[in-house]
């Protein structure tokens, strides 16, 4: 599948999947003589779960349908 449904898959941003692609943190199932990559998406959202915690986005991979809570006006910042 292409960026960005893999990303709409994951709940990530098609933007941040190509940097992480041009980083080398994960790597597309295959990449088309054209430039653009393709993913398996189970591969990558084991990739993406491997990240370091420091790619915020890595800890909200889930399922698509849940949703992400988001800190209330009295949660402490992070």
């Amino acid at each position: 599948m292409t960026t960005g449904e893999a990303a709409t898959r994951l709940a990530l941003s098609p933007r941040a999947l190509h940097r992480w692609a041009r980083a080398g943190l994960v790597t597309p199932a295959f990449r088309e003589p054209d430039g653009r990559d393709l993913w398996d998406v189970e591969d990558l959202r084991d990739q993406v779960t491997a990240l370091p915690a420091r790619f915020s986005a890595a800890t909200a991979v889930r399922d698509p349908g849940t949703s992400v809570p988001r800190p209330g006006p009295d949660a402490p910042a992070g």
